[in-house]
């Protein structure tokens, strides 16, 4: 199943922040085994640190040779400030 995120509002931060995705993401977990949700970058909105907030786990999603280690440890750091439990990262375009 998938849910999208719909159209992009200025009450963005509000939808992220309601009881109606506290309870879809509590009615999904008697549901399904693994929930995946996406955010924007970490940095550059708050929906990162809003929805990190209120999941499990979080993984920040860094692409090989482009995102820069200050960078990196600035937004780990950003999800760690609202409690965000970051267990990790994944790397992308990683040439073996």
């Amino acid at each position: 199943h998938l849910v999208t995120a719909g159209t992009v509002t200025p009450a963005t931060y509000a939808a992220l922040d309601s009881p109606a995705l506290d309870t879809l993401l509590t009615r999904s977990k008697e549901t399904y085994d693994l929930i995946l949700c996406a955010s924007p970058p970490t940095l550059g909105v708050t929906d990162a640190a809003v929805l990190g907030s209120k999941v499990d786990a979080t993984c920040l999603v860094l692409t090989c040779g482009v995102s820069p280690l200050d960078t990196v440890l600035e937004a780990k750091s950003a999800l760690e400030a609202v409690q965000a439990n970051v267990i990790g990262a994944i790397l992308t375009r990683f040439k073996i």
